[in-house]
């Protein structure tokens, strides 16, 4: 379980520095696509060391990067809940990135979800979401920006929910405002669960 633990600090850890090398770095667009691809290349080699079989034992498949939280009326009962995955810094704690998915009309409507970035994006172009290697992008408006980072909110249909639960990794890219890409991974393992409970 120790072990389990550091496992996930350490990626989460690789992807947070991936994020600031590539906004804070000036670095040219191929030095950051090979940084990426590196973060993306051992996050899957943790995937696969941790659902090995040793002998007759089999360990523990990793913990889902997805929560649920839920609002409470005055009375205390549960009033509305949501699944989320927060990236953030290991060392202080400081949000990265956080994408959040709820149905407030109902499961059988469709799902609303609030995309949070670090400061320091080109608003007008907005951020993509990309299932895996898949050439089709979703592309989404940035609404506002507080001290807290920027918000898109998003209106993912059956078909944009379905995919992301088929899929593994969510790539959220979008433009630093020196006109910089910059790309999020979210691990998508764990959605379908996580939504089920709900």
């Amino acid at each position: 379980m120790k072990h389990k633990f550091i496992v996930s600090a350490l990626v989460i850890v690789l992807v947070g520095v991936v994020v600031f090398f590539v906004m804070g770095r000036g670095s040219d667009d191929a030095v950051v696509e090979k940084a990426v691809k590196k973060t993306a290349q051992e996050v899957k080699q943790v995937a696969r060391r941790t659902t090995t079989e040793s002998g007759t034992r089999k360990t523990s498949p990793p913990a889902s990067p997805w929560n649920i939280r839920c609002r409470k009326d005055k009375q205390g009962n549960r009033k509305a809940c949501e699944v989320f995955q927060l990236i953030s810094v290991k060392e202080t704690g400081e949000r990265i990135a956080e994408f959040k998915i709820g149905f407030p009309k109902g499961k059988d409507k469709e799902a609303a979800g609030i995309i949070i970035l670090p400061l320091g994006i080109l608003l007008p172009s907005g951020v993509q979401m990309q299932i895996d290697e898949q050439k089709e992008a979703f592309k989404f408006a940035i609404r506002s920006c507080t001290p807290a980072g920027c918000f898109s909110h998003v209106t993912l249909t059956p078909e944009i929910l379905e995919k992301m639960k088929k899929g593994s990794v969510a790539n959220f890219q979008f433009k630093a405002d020196n006109g910089r890409n910059v790309i999020i991974k979210l691990s998508l393992k764990g959605l379908t669960k996580a939504i089920t409970v709900l």
